[in-house]
């Protein structure tokens, strides 16, 4: 309900804008338990605020939502499971991204941007190889 309201909004202010539907991430359940424990310490609860089960279900919203508002989505939650064993290595405290895990959105979201909206799309710098000083044309 909150994402569609977000839509609609966008919609309604920004009529011309291109939405791209980024899902949420998964959760590693090992590093949110380990940063628990170094934040609180013995006032740790060992309970998971945050959990696989719920993201999933979170994601699978966000994909729904997509579809019905017919938007293009980024299916995050999947897409960083699927790059293989070393996942859990996109988060530094299994819910917040590590540079590993920025880089891997970035690609993702621009891959995004390719696939739905290529008159949008970034590239680097021919000359230089740098995102920074895209070789991208404007039309």
């Amino acid at each position: 309900e909150n994402l569609t309201k977000l839509i609609q909004l966008c919609r309604e202010h920004y009529a011309d804008a291109s939405i791209l539907i980024l899902t949420p991430p998964p959760v590693v359940h090992s590093q949110r338990l380990e940063y628990q424990k170094k934040r609180y310490g013995d006032q740790a609860t060992g309970q998971l605020e945050r959990n696989m089960t719920l993201s999933k279900k979170y994601a699978q919203a966000a994909l729904e939502v997509a579809s019905e508002q017919k938007l293009p989505s980024v299916y995050l939650w999947q897409l960083m499971q699927d790059a293989g064993d070393h996942w859990e290595t996109f988060f530094y405290d299994g819910l917040h991204f590590s540079a590993e895990g920025q880089d891997f959105v970035a690609q993702a979201v621009l891959g995004g941007i390719r696939q739905a909206y290529p008159d949008l799309a970034v590239t680097p710098d021919p000359a230089t190889g740098q995102w920074a000083n895209s070789g991208t044309t404007c039309p």
